[in-house]
């Protein structure tokens, strides 16, 4: 998990495993509790510098603030960066699915000259809803209300489905590579 710490200087890089155990969570309350906490996460970082212990890089990104806590972003290759901001499309996602006409959501970076990316959804409404400007306007300031000014869908894509894993999750990598080729287009 790469963290963040407060004044968003990289923090580390990696989680560590040496001989103690030591969990890793993607859970946003998960918190060094105490000190000894805190000091055995600082051990285990000065130990991997040393080339002791052995690394596992679990391509998700975080923050940590000044108290310790670690909220989760999302994966490192999930990531939209728009504008400077770093923004995990789970959240967005999780708000799209709140609106009555949506029954499922897959958001992404699409590529852009002015921002590096814009946040691109791919949307598949319920049965009973019609697709068209009007409701992805709706959509849009759905989200606008409820999330930060900049993590709001500027594009709103409706798709009868998404690629979705054999588990059930949406493959976001199918989903970039569609935006890429829909940037590409003049």
């Amino acid at each position: 998990m790469q963290l963040t710490r407060a004044d968003d200087v990289p923090y580390e890089r990696f989680f560590g495993l040496r001989e103690q155990p030591f969990a890793l969570t993607t859970d946003p309350r998960f918190h060094y509790k105490t000190a000894s906490h805190r000091h055995a996460f600082d051990e285990l970082r000065h130990g991997l510098e040393r080339g002791e212990g052995f690394l596992l890089l679990t391509g998700d990104t975080g923050t940590m603030d000044a108290e310790g806590w670690i909220k989760f972003v999302g994966r490192d290759d999930d990531v939209i960066t728009s504008a400077g901001y770093r923004i995990g499309p789970g959240e967005i996602e999780d708000c799209l699915l709140g609106h009555p006409a949506v029954r499922l959501a897959g958001v992404v970076g699409k590529p852009d000259p002015e921002r590096t990316e814009i946040v691109k959804a791919y949307i598949v409404l319920k049965d009973d809803c019609t697709p068209g400007e009007e409701l992805a306007r709706e959509i849009q300031t759905y989200v606008k209300t409820r999330l930060a000014a900049h993590e709001y869908p500027r594009e709103i894509a409706f798709v009868e489905e998404l690629p979705m894993t054999t588990t059930g999750k949406i493959i976001r990598r199918e989903l970039r590579a569609r935006a890429a080729v829909e940037a590409r287009r003049p």
